[in-house]
């Protein structure tokens, strides 16, 4: 019995220490298309802030350590996918801000499926008339299945780099249809 309970703690031991490190947070979308006519508009700077609680739509559930590092990382991922995709005309005689304000991040806790929901509002303002010509509130998930890793904080980090991705890609796919109001 004593060597069967060694065994299993050999087992998990193992398990821990072989390859259970935590992937990092990055929110940049690996597919992202050139947009087939680009926004009539020369995009001059983004920012990313996170809601109020007067203006949460949900949990934001990252922690001290991460509460600066993903609107950061929220941004670099946005400007990526901009950049590839060529979206905005640098040569347009209307320039414009976006704004990202995330309003829920809501991570799991545990579970064999990990799902994370994000919900951040978009805002194009027109920076010479003050005029806002986009404005989205765009709510997403990540799911990673149980299969995807055997430790929990794995998928769970996977799951929310797939939702900020998502929200970011649905973001693209939205502008590139409507474009932006006059």
């Amino acid at each position: 019995m004593k060597h069967k309970i060694n065994i299993t703690l050999l087992v998990l031991l193992t398990l821990v220490l072989s390859g259970c490190t935590l992937p990092p947070l990055n929110f940049t979308p690996k597919d992202v298309s050139q947009f087939s006519r680009k926004v009539d508009a020369d995009l001059r700077s983004i920012t990313v802030s996170v809601a109020q609680d007067n203006e949460k739509k949900g949990d934001i559930d990252f922690n001290l350590d991460y509460s600066k590092t993903v609107p950061d990382l929220w941004k670099a991922g946005l400007e990526d996918s901009l950049n590839r995709s060529l979206a905005f005309s640098d040569s347009s005689g209307r320039k414009v801000n976006l704004r990202v304000k995330i309003l829920s991040f809501d991570m799991p806790a545990m579970g064999i499926t990990m799902r994370t929901n994000t919900i951040a509002a978009y805002e194009i303002q027109n920076r010479e008339t003050g005029k806002i010509v986009f404005s989205r509130e765009i709510s997403t998930e990540g799911v990673v299945p149980g299969n995807y890793s055997f430790t929990g904080a794995i998928r769970a980090m996977e799951s929310a780099n797939r939702a900020v991705q998502n929200n970011v890609t649905e973001f693209m796919r939205i502008l590139q249809v409507e474009g932006l109001t006059d």
